[in-house]
């Protein structure tokens, strides 16, 4: 009976960091996602400093994940977001509005993808 009760306690903990994950995951790809697009409306409309400022802050943002998005995510994933990043913050220095525009939908995209993929279904736990 007490093997049972450890394997509930441990199911439980690791169900409950499991949601913990998710919800930190989610908050981050969306504060993201929401400064990209905000870089994206100061290009629109022809504001480039803010756009510059707001393209860095979204690189803050994400590097704000720090040591969680190293431990948790895929290298892979985090270098795709980090590029997308990257490119957007570019595109702003560039001021080109064209530029800006697609490196936000990557950004955007980019986030969707990860908040998804680790997204808890019972197919991930069973």
């Amino acid at each position: 009976m007490k093997k049972e009760i450890a394997i509930g306690a441990l199911f439980c903990a690791m169900a409950l960091t499991a949601l913990i994950n998710v919800r930190y995951l989610e908050r981050l790809t969306r504060d993201v996602s929401e400064s990209a697009a905000a870089v994206r409306y100061a290009a629109d409309a022809e504001d480039w400093e803010r756009a510059e400022k707001l393209a860095s802050d979204t690189r803050d943002i994400w590097e704000s994940g720090g040591a969680y998005t190293q431990l948790v995510l895929r290298h892979s994933s985090i270098e795709a977001a980090e590029n997308s990043i990257a490119a957007l913050l570019t595109a702003a220095r560039a001021r080109d509005q064209a530029r800006v525009s697609g490196a936000a939908d990557d950004v955007r995209r980019g986030m969707e993808s990860l908040a998804e993929t680790e997204r808890v279904r019972l197919g991930s736990v069973f």
